[in-house]
């Protein structure tokens, strides 16, 4: 199997957002996992990403816990990607890490489950 990690941070502070961060794989894939790192820790409420699929399933809801700066690595129940599917994110800050940046960290290799 051949690993790829895609890696998409975003700068500028972290806003609620909606549909942002728009991947699509390269060829037809397995997602495996995903995990967030934030460039300022939340001092209240934790900082979530949604991963969505299409703009219609969400995979998994990842969190940076309060105090933290990265979050476990979250599975994506193998998700099989086509080249035809994307993946979007949704984004809210915690308290004190809107002004911080973000990365989200996903794991996908070639051996399609499709």
């Amino acid at each position: 199997l051949v690993y790829l990690q895609k890696t998409y941070t975003l700068y500028g502070g972290i806003l609620v957002q909606t549909g942002t961060s728009r991947f699509y794989p390269p060829s037809n894939a397995t997602l495996r996992q995903a995990y967030l790192a934030v460039g300022t820790t939340p001092s209240t409420g934790n900082t979530r990403v949604d991963i969505i699929k299409n703009s219609a399933s969400t995979l998994n809801i990842v969190n940076v816990q309060v105090g933290s700066y990265v979050s476990s690595i979250y599975s994506m129940a193998n998700t099989p990607l086509l080249t035809t599917d994307y993946l979007t994110v949704n984004t809210v800050a915690g308290s004190g890490a809107a002004n911080g940046s973000l990365v989200i960290v996903y794991t996908i290799d070639n051996n399609p489950l499709a």
